[in-house]
């Protein structure tokens, strides 16, 4: 693999650099049944005309090692490798002069690390434990590269010690706000009732809050998808099929992520209020064309993609701080100081689904079914480390949904 992005030396080379840049392209493909695929290459591409061509680097996100890993944790590396190329070919080219990849050094990631660290590249200051993520990264693609390329400066040996060699940060990043109480949800969830725009968003988190879906997995609902029962008028069992990825919009864009395919069921004890939901969420999108049968939808008529649907996340959050400041009680004043003291999206909603029914699921195998995941490992962490909830089941069931179920009545 020699010939693996040798930038031929050619007149004016500084200048030509100038225009050219690494990037991370997505390419999805669909097939005759609709099921979509989606693939992340690396590409060399002129920032000017915007032509590009396949790099060779993408080669690694295909190595056998990488082919187990999830699109999403693929993306993950690209987006550090993307980084780093642009940093040591081009940002710094005035400085090393680097132009053949087998000329890289150790030096040239510990320096990429500490950039990248301190807030030199990105978007802000990174915390310890982001770094450590693009330091594993990193170094996954050096020893990659060892073993294709005539590294000149880097050998197998290496790789017997700790690879590179720089300052952590000391920022931490604010923590991560894991659970919701119940009286919040329903405070969510009457702000989705207030505000129209919001109001098909109730549906979608609740098949969060009452299934475990992750936001991505939300976004990829469809009527042909949904499976359920009534008996004597109450929904007894409902289900959504996400074992494989279709096409959901014209543009042929992806709308989120399916990070475990699987088949998911609604907790049996949140159906009698789930059937609200749902029934008042198939009333407002009856008179829908979208030819996909997608249920969340933006103003175009077009599948609602993840993206939107954590801006709008964070717009109820915002409003839902807001209206806690304003009743002034020192309880609701407490719980939007919390709310703006870390950081919180959304999977808060998978969080409170998994807190609820680690009451009633007392095995880790009971959980996991639940949850869907693909092995007990995080089940039994939920049941080792459970924090305290408001209330026991019953409680809840008389707690959360007190305004939902007049609305059955």
């Amino acid at each position: 693999m020699n010939n693996l992005i040798k930038h031929p030396v050619i007149q004016k080379y500084e200048n030509r650099i100038k225009k050219i840049r690494f990037k991370k392209k997505k390419f999805i493909l669909i097939d005759e049944n609709d099921l979509t695929r989606e693939y992340v290459f690396i590409v060399l591409e002129n920032t000017k005309t915007n032509r590009f061509k396949v790099s060779a680097y993408s080669s690694f996100l295909f190595e056998k090692g990488m082919l187990i890993n999830k699109y999403k944790t693929r993306e993950e590396y690209a987006k550090i490798i993307v980084l780093f190329l642009n940093f040591i070919f081009f940002d710094m080219y005035e400085h090393w002069k680097l132009k053949d990849i087998e000329n890289l050094k150790i030096e040239h990631g510990d320096y990429f690390l500490s950039q990248y660290a301190f807030g030199k590249l990105g978007k802000s200051e990174k915390s310890r434990e982001t770094v450590q993520l693009a330091e594993v990264r990193l170094k996954a693609f050096y020893k990659w590269l060892v073993s294709k390329c005539n590294m000149k400066y880097i050998s197998h040996s290496d790789f017997e010690r700790t690879l590179f060699s720089f300052e952590y940060p000391s920022y931490v990043s604010p923590q991560r706000i894991k659970h919701i109480s119940s009286k919040l949800f329903v405070e969510i969830l009457k702000i989705c009732d207030d505000y129209p725009n919001y109001r098909k968003l109730k549906l979608a988190f609740c098949l969060q809050a009452f299934a475990g879906l992750r936001g991505g997995e939300v976004c990829n609902v469809s009527l042909d998808k949904l499976q359920y029962s009534y008996t004597y008028h109450e929904l007894s069992f409902f289900s959504v099929d996400l074992r494989e990825k279709t096409r959901l919009r014209k543009d042929y864009k992806s709308v989120g992520g399916i990070k475990k395919p699987r088949i998911q069921a609604v907790h049996p004890m949140f159906l009698p209020y789930f059937r609200l939901i749902f029934e008042e969420h198939l009333e407002l999108i009856k008179n829908s064309e979208n030819p996909f049968g997608a249920i969340f939808l933006n103003r175009d008529q077009e599948a609602m993609m993840e993206s939107s649907y954590n801006f709008h996340f964070k717009n109820i959050i915002n409003i839902l701080i807001n209206r806690l400041i304003e009743r002034g009680d020192s309880s609701s004043i407490g719980e939007a100081y919390k709310l703006m003291s870390g950081k919180i999206n959304k999977h808060v909603f998978r969080h409170f689904y998994t807190q609820t029914i680690a009451e009633t699921e007392i095995t880790p195998n009971q959980l996991a079914f639940w949850r869907g995941d693909s092995n007990i490992d995080s089940s039994i962490t939920y049941l080792t480390q459970n924090p305290e909830i408001d209330n026991k089941i019953k409680q809840i069931q008389q707690s959360i949904f007190t305004e939902l179920s007049k609305k059955g009545e």
